[in-house]
C-alpha cells in the first residue's frame, strides 16, 4: 500500500492518479482505464473520475479541492482519491493490476500548477 499527496492550484486543466508501467509515452494518449490510467482531473472547472466511456462527473458540493490523496493498494486492486483537507472520499478505481504502476501527473498549461507533497 503506498499513499501520496498531491496540492493543486486554481487554475483549470490538470489531471493525476496511477499509469501501468507500458502506458504509450509518445504522442497522444487517451486517458481511460483502457489504457492503463486511472485518474481524476480537473478541466472546465469541474471535477471528473476518467472512466470509459464517458468520464464520471465528482459531486464535491460545490468546494474546490486543493489537496488531493493518492491511495494504491496494489495487493486489494484499488486505487482511491481523498479530499485530504478532510478526507472524505471522492472516488475509487477497481483494477486488477497485471504489471507494475507508476504515478501519473498531466497539466494542460503553463499556467497550471501541481505539486507533489
Amino acid at each position: 500500500r503506498h499513499y501520496w499527496e498531491v496540492e493543486v492550484g486554481p487554475s483549470d486543466g490538470w489531471a493525476f492518479g496511477v499509469a501501468k508501467e507500458s502506458i504509450r509515452r509518445k504522442g497522444l494518449t487517451q486517458f481511460s482505464p483502457e489504457e492503463g490510467i486511472w485518474a481524476v482531473q480537473q478541466n472546465g472547472g469541474r471535477y471528473w473520475a476518467v472512466t470509459s466511456p464517458q468520464r464520471t462527473p465528482l459531486c464535491l458540493g460545490g468546494r474546490k479541492l486543493s489537496r488531493v490523496r493518492v491511495y494504491l493498494d496494489y495487493e486489494g486492486e484499488e486505487v482511491s482519491f481523498y479530499d485530504a483537507e478532510n478526507m472524505q472520499h471522492i472516488f475509487t478505481f477497481n483494477v486488477a493490476f497485471q504489471e507494475k504502476v507508476f504515478p501519473l501527473f498531466s497539466v494542460c498549461s503553463t499556467v497550471t500548477y501541481i505539486k507533489l507533497c
